[in-house]
This record gives structure tokens, sequence and C-alpha cells, in this order.
């Protein structure tokens, strides 16, 4: 009984780890590897959206759950080139956080973006295999 208490309670260190509250939401990093299409869809099965930093910070909230390496947020232009959208169909605004170069559309499949662990945006291709951050309401 002791063991399986420990292993609750590692899986909630865990848990949190992977947990940011920030701006009314929370934010939650899935390390399970998925292409955009997949994370958006886990991220409704969970009740959330993939993550939309539309200010500074919210970007701050976000970043502090990417853990090490890159991850989807709920950002594409998958419709129309440069025309960026995030996970609720409102338009990219004029907080923007993309890398130096970025977006650059490399190879002309770079519809999604990723998050970096250092906050910035990169243009990646949807099929690519990432961890991904979902949003839920507070």
């Amino acid at each position: 009984q002791f063991a399986s208490l420990q292993s609750q309670i590692d899986s909630l260190k865990i848990t949190r780890r992977h947990l940011s509250k920030n701006s009314n939401k929370i934010y939650q990093l899935f390390t399970n590897p998925s292409n955009y299409h997949s994370a958006r869809q886990q991220c409704a099965n969970h009740g959330g959206v993939l993550a939309m930093p539309k200010n500074a910070i919210q970007n701050a909230g976000i970043q502090q759950v990417v853990r090490g390496d890159r991850a989807f947020i709920g950002l594409n232009d998958i419709q129309h080139e440069n025309n960026f959208v995030f996970s609720d169909g409102s338009r990219l605004g004029l907080y923007r956080n993309f890398a130096l170069g970025e977006p650059n559309s490399f190879g002309g499949d770079e519809d999604c973006v990723n998050i970096y662990p250092n906050g910035k945006w990169n243009d990646i291709g949807c099929h690519t295999q990432l961890h991904f951050i979902c949003e839920f309401p507070a």
C-alpha cells in the first residue's frame, strides 16, 4: 500500500511540474510526441485547446512548462500562408514572439508553430512529432 501511495505522489509531482497557471489560464505540457492535428485533438479530448500566447504574460506562462524541448502551440497558417490564426480562430495580433528569421516556411511546408524553452516561436511542419501544450480555463 505504501508503494502505491508513493507512486501516486510521484505522479502528482510530475504533473505539477508540467502545469502553470497564468492570466486566468492553466497550461499543461503533454510529453507524448504528436503531430499538430493529433495534439489539437488530444487537447480537445481533455477539455482544452492548444495553448494560445496572445500576449507576453500568456507567453511567459506557457514558457514555464516547456521543459528542455520545443512544443506545439495553437498557432498556424494552414489556410493562408503568413496569415496566422490561433486555435480559437482569432488572427495573430500585434504581439508576436517569433525567433529571429522566423517564420520562414522553410521548404514551403511549415504551417504550424512551436515554442522553444526560451519562449520564442518557430514555424514548423505540422507532421512533426513534438510535445504540446494545452490551455484550460482557470
